[in-house]
């Protein structure tokens, strides 16, 4: 039985990511939708089916991805590899309130500097697989503007997401979450417990 419906979002430069994502969420027994296919388990061949999924005839682009593919799922992921894009998709997940994972595939999870230091608000896993942007966790009050100004380098600003990304996933680290990874592998079990609701932050 599906549970239900998840949006993953990206860009063409970052597809190989997404069809990933989809799989995994497939797996899990979860429908995936992009904007072009639909990513579903077959029980009876043990694989994971894709499926063109379509806008309706005349459905502009805007209301397509934000009415049809995010406001209809349950849950949204959003890949990013490259810089810049995604900006209305994680607009439209935040003004839904919509439970979002944003996943960074990085060089270093760390992004420590010469020194050894890094930001106040990564959160490293202790295998260092992984890390996540705190959101605020630490600082309520931290904002883009403290992206800005932090000298500490940041393996996102590092990847070059745009930082009011950064903030969109800080002042709403209720119900969005950031990760960075190195390999593609280690973001499998992050989707799993994303989507279980047992995601916790280092």
């Amino acid at each position: 039985m599906v549970k239900g419906l998840i949006a993953v979002l990206g860009s063409f430069d970052t597809w190989s990511y997404m069809d990933y994502v989809s799989r995994v969420v497939a797996t899990n027994d979860y429908v995936a939708r992009t904007s072009r296919y639909e990513y579903a388990f077959d029980k009876q061949t043990a694989r994971v089916v894709r499926s063109i999924f379509r806008p309706a005839p005349g459905e502009t682009m805007i209301h397509f991805l934000k009415d049809t593919v995010i406001a209809k799922s349950e849950k949204a992921i959003v890949t990013y590899s490259v810089p810049a894009g995604h900006y209305n998709e994680v607009h439209w997940c935040t003004e839904l309130h919509k439970p979002t994972l944003g996943i960074a595939f990085v060089r270093d999870v760390e992004g420590k500097s010469i020194k050894g230091a890094y930001c106040s608000q990564l959160l490293i896993s202790l295998l260092k697989t992984y890390a996540a942007c705190g959101g605020g966790v630490k600082i309520p009050s931290w904002t883009g503007w403290n992206c800005i100004e932090a000298e500490e380098p940041c393996p996102f600003k590092k990847q070059g997401i745009a930082i009011n990304q950064l903030e969109y996933f800080h002042q709403n680290s209720s119900f969005m979450y950031l990760f960075a990874v190195e390999v593609i592998d280690e973001c499998a079990n992050l989707i799993s417990s994303f989507l279980c609701d047992t995601l916790a932050r280092p």
